[in-house]
């Protein structure tokens, strides 16, 4: 499922714009994850690079929007 990267409070956020691929969704506490926290989506990005994200910050995939418009668009559905 391709979407849009968009966040300000990562240590990803200067890949705001990027698309990302979700490779999987963290529906289920263990060491690393806070059932407060989750669900959290696992992506990767063109280059390869993997990471985290919260829903807030992924966007559907819109190749036609300029990369300063990407916020705007609506939040993603975690249970696509």
């Amino acid at each position: 499922m391709l979407r849009t990267f968009v966040t300000d409070a990562s240590d990803l956020a200067a890949r705001t714009g990027q698309s990302v691929d979700v490779v999987r969704v963290i529906r289920h506490a263990d060491a690393s994850h806070d059932y407060e926290t989750l669900p959290m989506f696992v992506v990767r990005f063109s280059d390869g690079t993997e990471g985290e994200a919260w829903r807030d910050e992924l966007r559907p995939f819109r190749a036609d929007l300029p990369r300063h418009c990407v916020g705007s668009a609506s939040l993603i559905d975690w249970r696509d």
